[in-house]
């Protein structure tokens, strides 16, 4: 991250899932281990991430962009986060319309 000071990435393998589609193992759609494993690697090293909804999947369901930072540059991270927000908002339409 010398060269590039903020990393934009997917927060999950799908879209958000629903609440009574999530567990442990791969009996549940919205499987932890499995969906997940974008974000887990920067929660093992430290690094400041902000998550921003960008857009909806074709069922209403949030679609959100992981903003990934260098140890310490915390306020690097909100100030592109605060950047996304501004330009998806709440309004985000849905993707692949």
């Amino acid at each position: 991250m010398e060269t590039l000071p903020i990393l934009l990435a997917p927060v999950c393998t799908s879209p958000a899932f629903r609440h009574e589609d999530v567990g442990w193992g791969s009996g549940h759609p919205g499987d932890y281990l499995r969906t997940m494993t974008y974000c887990q690697h920067y929660n093992l090293l430290g690094n400041p991430v902000a998550v921003v909804p960008v857009g909806k999947s074709s069922e209403g369901l949030p679609i959100g962009v992981q903003v990934i930072g260098r140890p310490y540059r915390e306020r690097e991270v909100l100030a592109v986060a605060a950047q996304l927000q501004e330009r998806f908002g709440s309004t985000s339409p849905q993707l692949g319309d």
